[in-house]
């Protein structure tokens, strides 16, 4: 996932440019999950970028992969010390969806990365998408 830091804003990799009145000031840390768990906002960060994948989906074992986990990504405003419950989504098994990936306690709500659809030779197969 790129992430680029310049003088115009944060430029995320859908292309979406983050600017503010005031500077956002320095890189505090970069933080990555590979279970759930919760993230507390460290001292003196007022922002933070979220970027988050839902679990990829299952193949059918006849040549059908898994569809893709959908990708969401915002920037938003917390308070230093606060709690955000982190959801990390897994791969489905055969035959099976992927499961989400979830940010809950945000102030501005929940941010979800669906799974990607399990591989069927008679329905196909799905992306995920962000919610």
């Amino acid at each position: 996932m790129a992430l680029t830091i310049g003088s115009g804003g944060i430029v995320t990799q859908s292309g979406t440019v983050a600017t503010a009145q005031t500077d956002y000031g320095s890189l505090i840390s970069i933080t990555s999950f590979t279970s759930s768990g919760t993230y507390y906002v460290p001292n003196n960060c007022t922002t933070v970028l979220v970027q988050i994948v839902g679990g990829g989906g299952g193949s059918a074992g006849y040549c059908e992969s898994g569809g893709a986990g959908g990708f969401a990504e915002g920037v938003f405003s917390v308070s230093p010390g606060a709690a955000i419950s982190v959801t990390v989504g897994g791969g489905g098994a055969a035959t099976t969806s992927g499961s989400d990936s979830i940010l809950s306690a945000l102030p501005a709500g929940t941010v979800t990365a669906k799974g990607g659809g399990s591989g069927d030779a008679s329905t196909g197969l799905a992306g995920g998408s962000s919610g």
